[in-house]
């Protein structure tokens, strides 16, 4: 079976050009995370961990707003034309930091070796500006890319689980690579020149995406399907604020008010929350407190990102006859209990061979995330699919996404510092010590970080599998072991007559309105 077959040719054509960009994407954002925590975990001088979760706490906070700028954003303009100014924009804001270090002699003395380098002579404090700013237009291309793919194949619900899974499968090639070969060349240009890399490829990213052709280009071309403000400026962000807050409120009153929604509060949002975490924290702190070298931290993501080509691969492969999310999360579930490695595991003798080890065990974990995530994103995007024009101010289907999303950023920020914290606290005597942790003798941080992981790596994870793993038993039909359907048409009735009698308040709260003003 190939991996476009059951595409239209212009399908093909879109699916390919999305690919393109996705690619150099995921290849240069492997490099984002590993050197912004990079710098702050080892420039901040007092509780890096700490500050590192702050920082990548309010980062995904400011995700969270351009995640919920995306319904109203893709009701005004094509899909693609949004997708391709924010990952422009994206790239322009990370420059800053390379150009930092250029102009305040980074790099003078120690090319080459990463404990040696010479940083530059500039606040680091600026990455805890910089970092959140940029979340904004990483939120925005993160949830398009979760409704974008309903603009190019529509809402077949065969059709978007292949193209998820096609794309999922190139998108974790280029994460692959891209975080195995970020290692090497942050272990010679070190954190900040490495982010160079960022604005080249997301420039390339947004050419290629501005030539994706959305499959409802023809309504911004003629009348609009929503009602447009007038060119005033203010009028128009006021417009999209208001829009901004309806869609939390649909998409919160819609993934609330019914089963068949209710139970990705748990089933999406938890996984993806462990996800990030796991990749961005857990193989952060491991790298520099326990190794004390930040760089093993691209080569432990590039196992998780290897196990999430394989999970996408999968549910492509089986996707006749694995046709719901149910059993790829419960495998999720299950494949958490890994990470117990790391506060359990003593390395071996030879430290970069122990951490190519840890990427292999990182497979099976990201492997049951991906396969859950790909598979319960396609179920969503053909559920809301269907009922998409039922609601005109904004999209179902980008509310509930930015709902979610919203919601898994909130949990992820009130974890986060805390983590952080118990983390600093642990290794507090050889911060103070010898300043910063590439300076830690070898393996000197490793027996107080494993005993800090015990609690944030262990414990989080396999609470939070054994709650993944019930929340699969809400939805109707979801006892089987392998079920061949969810819920049931009554389940879209019922969405559908939800968003009609919304409606119906709406206009009928309106019509008050006019006619009390016009007593006044």
């Amino acid at each position: 079976m190939g991996l476009y077959d059951g595409f239209s040719a212009a399908e093909k054509k879109n699916l390919t050009i999305y690919i393109g960009g996705i690619m150099c994407y995921k290849f240069a954002l492997e490099t984002l995370t590993g050197c912004m925590s990079n710098i702050v975990l080892n420039r901040y001088k007092v509780a890096p961990a700490a500050t590192w979760g702050t920082v990548v706490s309010v980062n995904y906070a400011a995700q969270s707003i351009g995640s919920l700028l995306v319904s109203p954003l893709i009701k005004r303009w094509p899909t693609s034309r949004v997708l391709a100014m924010s990952i422009f924009l994206f790239g322009l804001l990370v420059a800053i930091v390379p150009v930092l270090e250029a102009t305040t002699g980074g790099g003078s003395t120690g090319l080459g070796n990463e404990k040696t380098y010479k940083a530059g002579d500039w606040n680091p404090f600026i990455v805890a500006v910089l970092f959140p700013i940029v979340g904004i237009f990483h939120g925005i291309i993160e949830l398009i890319r979760r409704v974008i793919p309903r603009d190019i194949v529509g809402s077949d619900p065969s059709k978007l689980k292949r193209m998820d899974s096609t794309v999922h499968i190139f998108y974790e090639v280029a994460g692959t690579t891209g975080a195995l070969l970020s290692k090497y060349w942050i272990a010679y240009f070190n954190y900040a020149y490495s982010l160079a890399l960022i604005p080249i490829a997301f420039t390339g990213a947004a050419l290629v995406w501005s030539r994706i052709k959305d499959a409802t280009s023809e309504a911004y071309e003629g009348p609009s399907k929503t009602k447009r403000v007038s060119g005033n400026f203010f009028s128009e962000f006021f417009a999209i604020v208001k829009a901004f807050f309806y869609s939390v409120w649909v998409g919160l009153k819609l993934v609330c008010s019914h089963r068949s929604l209710v139970w990705l509060i748990p089933a999406y949002t938890l996984p993806l929350v462990l996800h990030r975490y796991l990749e961005n924290v857990l193989f952060a702190h491991y790298a520099n407190f326990a190794l004390s070298t930040g760089s093993y931290q691209q080569l432990l993501v590039s196992g998780s990102n290897f196990g999430e080509l394989l999970g996408a691969l999968f549910v492509l492969l089986f996707a006749d006859s694995v046709k719901t999310p149910i059993p790829w999360l419960r495998l999720d579930a299950l494949t958490l209990l890994f990470v117990w490695i790391l506060p359990l595991a003593t390395p071996f003798a030879n430290i970069e061979g122990w951490v190519w080890f840890l990427a292999a065990i990182a497979v099976p974990v990201s492997f049951g995330w991906a396969a859950g995530d790909v598979s319960l994103v396609a179920y969503v995007q053909s559920r809301l699919a269907k009922i998409e024009d039922s609601e005109a101010t904004v999209s179902p289907l980008g509310s509930v996404m930015s709902f979610l999303y919203v919601l898994y950023i909130i949990i992820f920020a009130l974890v986060n510092t805390a983590i952080g914290k118990v983390q600093d606290s642990f290794v507090a005597d050889l911060l103070k010590k010898y300043g910063s942790a590439k300076k830690f003798p070898a393996l000197a941080g490793l027996k107080p970080t494993q005993d800090a992981m015990f609690y944030t790596a262990g414990l989080v994870m396999s609470c939070a599998g054994v709650v993944v793993f019930l929340s699969t038993f809400i939805p109707k039909g979801a006892f089987a072991l392998n079920p061949d359907t969810l819920d049931d048409d009554e389940s879209d009735r019922a969405l559908a007559q939800h968003l009609e009698h919304d409606k119906a308040s709406e206009t009928a709260k309106d019509r008050k309105e006019i006619i009390e003003a016009m007593v006044a």
